[in-house]
């Protein structure tokens, strides 16, 4: 990207940020927190899980071998991954590393 192009690029940002508030939504971070819970008890021994809640949001990652990502195992993860703003997936190893973000806010247009 060219240096005008992030230059607009970024008033067009700060243009948005002054017409709309960011408004928390605790509902959506319970309903991740909850379907976290549920997804480390049902993989529970087969994979290394992790939550980190931080400035409005929620990351999960997720360590396993390839196959436990790829099945139907987990219905917490398939509804995580739906859920999920930000989904990453690489391989570390032999295993599978899934990163998940959710943003637990939304912008609301100034009046």
């Amino acid at each position: 990207m060219s240096k005008e192009g992030f230059q607009s690029l970024m008033r067009k940002m700060e243009e948005f940020a002054r017409a709309n508030d960011r408004i928390s939504v605790p509902e959506r971070r319970r309903a991740v927190i909850s379907l976290y819970r549920r997804l480390r008890r049902e993989l529970a021994g087969e994979a290394k899980t992790g939550v980190r809640e931080t400035g409005g949001s929620a990351s999960i990652r997720i360590l396993a071998k390839d196959g436990l990502i790829a099945c139907d195992e987990s219905d917490a993860l398939l509804k995580l991954m739906a859920m999920a703003n930000l989904l990453c997936v690489k391989r570390v190893g032999n295993q599978i590393q899934m990163d998940l973000w959710f943003r637990c806010w939304e912008w609301k247009k100034r009046t």
